[in-house]
């Protein structure tokens, strides 16, 4: 089951109609793209550098070996793109990346209906600079932190970071009303658009960003510290 009611908890719109999908077999990174994964690729000219080396609390962020389990961040959606091509996979759609970190029944978080807690995300918690930030929660960072640090926010599937640390783009073009003509098997979003679906919350989000059915979008040139991207892999046939 795919998208919420509007009446859900914390609802941002664009979310809805609830629908049923059916997707093939697909693998899907445990984490998101390190800097260390990516810098592999850079140095085989097979993707541009990031736009910018720093994050907001660290100069530099990319390059820097202390940051090298981190999430590449400043990449825009034909970074990303570039990178699955040499990785020989591709970015999740957006269907995909909600089973991934929904499952089968309708969690409102990767880990299930409880609200966020310190050691299940990096989301916008006391250390956020956003006044939006959850001031009764400390996750231990105030942006990005190593990859896989909140193992208690897997998803059923063992997929790590989906509620935070740093969004992730999306294969499919923005489409706010996509989800009432949606097709019931493989949906693959809007044949065009001008920005590109971004999923997942990130460290700057506050609980609602975090649900596994918020989304919102990016112009695909664009390039953000709180944004990342993982990689899938079809199912090869039995």
């Amino acid at each position: 089951m795919m998208a919420v009611d509007s009446n859900s908890p914390y609802f941002w719109g664009a979310e809805a109609p609830p629908h049923r999908v059916y997707l093939d077999g697909f693998w899907i990174y445990r984490t998101v793209v390190t800097n260390a994964m990516y810098q592999a690729r850079v140095a085989e000219k097979a993707c541009p550098l990031p736009e910018q080396v720093y994050s907001r609390t660290r100069d530099p962020y990319y390059g820097n070996p202390d940051y090298a389990s981190y999430p590449v961040v400043y990449v825009n959606y034909l970074d990303a793109t570039a990178y699955r091509v040499w990785a020989g996979g591709r970015l999740p759609t957006e269907a995909e990346w909600e089973k991934a970190a929904r499952g089968p029944n309708e969690r409102l978080f990767p880990w299930g209906n409880d609200l966020p807690t310190a050691d299940k995300l990096n989301f916008c918690d006391w250390n956020c600079p956003a006044s939006q930030r959850f001031t009764s929660v400390d996750d231990g960072y105030r942006n990005t932190a190593p990859v896989g640090s909140y193992p208690a926010g897997a998803s059923i599937y063992s997929v790590l970071d989906m509620a935070g640390n740093v969004s992730e783009w999306a294969v499919d073009w923005m489409g706010t009303l996509y989800y009432s003509t949606s097709p019931e098997s493989n949906p693959l979003g809007p044949s065009t658009g001008t920005r590109r679906v971004v999923r997942g919350g990130s460290w700057g989000n506050p609980t609602e960003g975090a649900r596994t059915v918020a989304r919102f979008s990016v112009n695909p040139s664009e390039s953000l510290e709180s944004i990342g991207f993982r990689c899938v892999v079809d199912n090869p046939a039995p």
